[in-house]
């Protein structure tokens, strides 16, 4: 809410045009009949629909106690990181000197990731070059890449951005890729391509083919292959009699890698690895303390004092060594 500089009655207003629109969305409506139950095609699924309203009114709620939130803050004498970007942007609104003292400072920006900026960032950007009609600003980014949203960023910047500026705005489109090879490129685009919010859609004349230019990747003939199964398990398993067999055939495992989101999803894997003799690397922060090979150290450690304190008292421990 802060970074955008949304209120409590802003949001409580989406919210309720969301709750409205819920009702016609395919996702919340009975596709097949079900007479046992008592619906037919065309129904509201309420199993469905309740528990989504009752997760908006959940925001709706927490929305409310942002002013208390922020009156805490003050009372604290205590800032966040948004509050370095929206004090900035309060002060330019409310000081017309201190606004003209930086726009005619800066002369020159520039704007690297932008589709990762959000609203209140742009809207800086925006204060500082309204002082000119043509100013000199340059921006760069990759809507394919926006992965801020969760912070407030949106492509609709890059859309506006572009809007602002159609008249004079040049826009170089940077086809040529050196980190992928085209095999690779000519996948991510048939599945990239069902983005419909993609700027390709938005901007007349734009076009994104991607070309690979790295020479050290040479002709590369291996394609990426989608493997669908049946849940995580056979998933996991999948993954690690792959890896197994490229292990068995001699192929260097420096060149193998298991891309994840976070490393929970991967505890399962790297554990089959172990059991099998299969060595790897995860780069993770991990507690020590709490490897099964330290475990068991301890357990024996343990199992000696209390022989030592006590003859006979631990044997219970041995059955878990």
């Amino acid at each position: 809410m802060k970074r955008e500089c949304w209120t409590p009655e802003f949001l409580s207003a989406k919210i309720d045009e969301y709750i409205t629109d819920l009702p016609t969305r395919e996702e919340f409506i009975y596709k097949r009949a079900n007479s046992k139950i008592g619906v037919k095609v065309g129904d509201l699924n309420y199993n469905k629909l309740n528990p989504e309203i009752e997760k908006v009114e959940l925001l709706r709620a927490a929305a409310n106690e942002y002013p208390k939130y922020l009156a805490m803050m003050r009372e604290a004498k205590r800032y966040d990181y948004n509050d370095m970007i929206l004090w900035v942007l309060d002060a330019f609104k409310s000081n017309t000197n201190l606004l003209l003292k930086y726009q005619e400072r800066y002369l020159y920006f520039l704007v690297d990731e932008y589709q990762d900026t959000n609203g209140s960032q742009n809207e800086i950007l925006n204060m500082l070059t309204s002082y000119w009609d043509n100013p000199n600003v340059f921006v760069v980014g990759d809507d394919d890449q926006s992965i801020y949203r969760f912070q407030g960023a949106n492509v609709k910047n890059i859309v506006d951005f572009y809007d602002r500026y159609k008249d004079t705005v040049k826009t170089i489109v940077m086809v040529e890729n050196y980190r992928s090879t085209q095999n690779i490129l000519d996948a991510s685009k048939a599945v990239i391509d069902n983005n419909k919010e993609r700027l390709v859609n938005k901007l007349q004349g734009l076009s994104k083919d991607l070309i690979a230019k790295n020479s050290d990747l040479g002709n590369s003939l291996i394609k990426p292959r989608v493997i669908e199964y049946y849940n995580t398990i056979h998933e996991e398993a999948g993954i690690v009699k792959e890896i197994e067999k490229l292990y068995q055939s001699g192929i260097d495992l420096n060149e193998v890698a298991v891309i994840y989101r976070n490393h929970k999803l991967v505890a399962h894997i790297v554990k089959a690895l172990e059991l099998k003799g299969i060595p790897l690397n995860v780069k993770q922060k991990i507690n020590i303390l709490e490897l099964p090979f330290i475990q068991n150290i301890i357990k024996l450690l343990d199992y000696i004092q209390k022989e030592y304190d006590k003859p006979g008292n631990a044997e219970y421990l041995l059955y878990e060594l």
